[in-house]
């Protein structure tokens, strides 16, 4: 289940920043301020058991989809930002400290690390977000995962993974919810797939 982050109380006028130029006087208004911010928590499937260690690296996606902003498709078949919620962070971090989390969940004997640790592992993911949006009455993340060896970088198995969550408010709050738990839905498959993947390489 999804949880906000934190609630930030907006300050009722708008302020802005007046610049005297040449006797021109420019008013710029405040950027609006998110009521909530939402997390991607790491919900690790039952009896995982990470065999070997594998890298996690931050996924790839569209740039309208990497940053804090939480995003619907519009009725013309575009993308719009929903107002006064966003991510705790760009959401490839979100997704990847989850998953992160989700392998490292179990009593293993491998660990996923990221690319800084500096260690090398027998795997390694390359992933990319292919979806993380509100569509109608769903909220839809889709991941593609590739497990590469770790040492020849080689593809050994791809995996593409969809998750919706059912959402048929308006309300911005219960939107990004929804869209928090079909991303928490799509990482908990992922770290299950993974880990029965490289347990049979094992």
């Amino acid at each position: 289940m999804a949880r906000k982050l934190l609630r930030l109380q907006l300050v009722a006028p708008v302020l802005g920043l007046t610049l005297a130029l040449g006797g021109c006087v420019s008013v710029l208004p405040e950027l609006e301020k998110p009521n909530a911010l939402y997390e991607v928590q790491a919900i690790a499937p039952a009896g995982l058991s990470l065999a070997k260690n594998i890298i996690v690296r931050e996924p790839e996606t569209l740039r309208v989809f990497a940053g804090e902003s939480i995003v619907a498709e519009a009725d013309s078949g575009g993308l719009l930002l929903v107002p006064g919620v966003e991510w705790a962070g760009p959401s490839t971090q979100l997704l990847q400290l989850a998953l992160l989390e989700a392998l490292n969940s179990g009593q293993s004997s491998g660990i996923a690390v990221t690319p800084a640790a500096g260690s090398r592992a027998p795997f390694e993911l390359d992933w990319r977000i292919n979806d993380l949006s509100l569509r109608g009455s769903e909220a839809v993340c889709e991941l593609h995962l590739i497990l590469l060896d770790g040492k020849t970088r080689n593809p050994l198995d791809r995996f593409v993974i969809r998750e919706t969550v059912s959402v048929i408010s308006t309300d911005g709050a219960e939107r990004a919810n929804a869209l928090s738990e079909a991303a928490e839905k799509a990482i908990s498959s992922a770290a299950d797939k993974l880990s029965k993947r490289i347990a049979a390489s094992a």
